[in-house]
């Protein structure tokens, strides 16, 4: 198995999430190899693995006839929102009679960068009035903290701090209860969750293991949690399926 890790013009990797891919698969002996265009990965088979932003892995596999749609919300951590979320779209959202404030966030990809909505003149320069793309809303709730956790195989491999103020702690118990909830969860992703200004932990949103930001997450953990969802989305061997601790 090769790892191929996307790289900037500069020839080093492309963010600090490639660079802490690459130590880990170095680590574990693996041979890894800089691409920077896409026309690079042409006779990349799918029993390696191809590490680099979200737009640039999607492509490699739907190309390959492998479709990968964002999580975000799924229905059986619903219980853990601890808000109301609906889907809508942008058209639909601005011709109904809405509360705000409201949180609104594009349901695939990066179309905008999801915010809190007060009235309708703050969607000003994210999206048009014209449009009609697939929206999240959301209730708005105090969230002081942030954390990324990482999920492999329905073990916690650690739980990163990446927002919010600091000296607070999550409810460890919630955490576990939403891993031990999510039934249908893929073999890697993250949870990111939230501590609300009265001390609830609630979840965030689910993010894919395929392309996910590290947030400071030991290279070597991080590459065997990219591994893992690798091998289940292109149904090959998971290299990295091996006990490191």
């Amino acid at each position: 198995m090769k790892v191929y890790i996307q790289c900037g013009n500069n020839e080093l990797p492309y963010n600090m999430n490639t660079f802490s891919a690459m130590l880990g698969f170095q680590q574990m002996g693996f041979e890894t190899i800089l691409f920077k265009e896409a026309d690079e990965l042409v006779d990349v088979t799918l029993s390696d693995i191809v590490v680099g932003g979200v737009g640039r892995v999607k492509q490699f596999l739907e190309e390959r006839g492998i479709v990968v749609n964002d999580i975000d919300y799924p229905e059986s951590l619903s219980a853990y929102f601890g808000r109301k979320i609906w889907e809508t779209t942008s058209d639909t959202f601005l011709a109904e009679k809405n509360s705000f404030p409201l949180f609104i966030k594009p349901k695939q990809g990066k179309l905008f960068t999801g915010f809190i909505c007060n009235s309708e003149t703050d969607i000003a320069g994210r999206f048009s009035p014209e449009e009609s793309i697939s929206v999240y809303c959301s209730e708005v709730r105090n969230i002081v903290t942030e954390w990324r956790c990482f999920i492999r195989y329905g073990d916690i491999l650690d739980i990163r701090r990446y927002k919010g103020e600091l000296g607070k702690i999550y409810s460890l118990k919630a955490v576990k209860d939403m891993v031990l909830s999510y039934a249908d969860a893929p073999s890697a992703y993250s949870i990111d969750i939230g501590l609300t200004d009265n001390d609830e932990t609630i979840i965030v949103e689910v993010n894919d293991g395929y392309s996910l930001g590290s947030y400071g997450l030991d290279p070597l953990l991080y590459a065997k949690l990219l591994s893992a969802r690798w091998a289940e989305l292109t149904e090959t061997k998971d290299e990295c399926a091996f006990d490191i601790r």
